[in-house]
């Protein structure tokens, strides 16, 4: 009854329990629903539930991406998130229902990690979803050092330094002013060595050093997943 009306509760919970009842049995079938006193569902073998599918696509992913299997990560991420991005039961209320919907917000974090740290080990044009996905984690968890660890690999990996460094002073000074603490000694790791300041605008080789140490220096905090700045095959 709780979860049906929460707090609200009709007067006459038998009888509004009953029109209930006939609707779903009307739109599911009498072989669906089962009983009176105790209701028994019984769904086909072959049914497909979403928040399922959801929680079994995070699972297969974040398993292939700590084996570095990087193609058959790919897929499940994309499940995850497609299911995770939609609101449970819209216009629904009550405290299973928000359970529900806190599960599916832990699972697209989850997925947004996952799809970083795909994009990251394949390289090439999937580092641009790497990034995309670690500005996402972001947005929903700005405390959350893994959107900035995995954005600053995926900017390093393109051989964009600076910018790596920006995201990490980014990170540090949001650290620093709402909770009064730094970032981890692994996101620190992450920090690039930057290169000589320049008196003209010719790009010097010291820059593309600077990215390869800082890729080096990732792989070596973060050896689960393993930096590629070259294009995936």
């Amino acid at each position: 009854m709780e979860v049906l009306w929460d707090e609200h509760l009709p007067q006459a919970t038998d009888v509004a329990l009953r029109a209930l009842l006939s609707k779903v049995r009307a739109l599911l079938g009498d072989d669906v629903i089962r009983g009176k006193g105790e209701l028994e569902v019984r769904l086909p073998p072959d049914t497909w539930i979403d928040l399922e599918a959801a929680l079994d696509a995070i699972h297969r992913a974040e398993s292939a991406v700590v084996q570095q299997q990087w193609q058959d990560a790919w897929w499940p991420t994309r499940i995850a998130l497609n299911i995770s991005k939609r609101e449970f039961l819209p216009g629904a209320g009550g405290h299973w229902v928000e359970e529900r919907r806190r599960m599916l917000d832990e699972v697209r974090l989850r997925t947004y990690q996952a799809i970083a740290a795909v994009g990251i080990g394949l390289g090439g044009s999937e580092l641009v979803s790497a990034q995309r996905s670690a500005h996402a984690l972001i947005n929903e968890a700005p405390f959350h050092e893994a959107g900035y660890r995995f954005l600053m690999q995926a900017l390093a990996a393109q051989g964009n330094v600076a910018e790596a460094q920006r995201q990490f002073d980014t990170c540090a000074r949001q650290m620093s002013r709402a909770l009064g603490v730094r970032p981890s000694a692994i996101a620190a790791a992450f920090i690039p060595e930057t290169p000589e300041p320049m008196t003209t605008t010719r790009l010097p080789a010291s820059v593309g050093v600077a990215s390869s140490k800082l890729v080096a220096k990732i792989a070596s905090v973060a050896p689960e997943v393993t930096v590629s700045s070259s294009p995936a095959r």
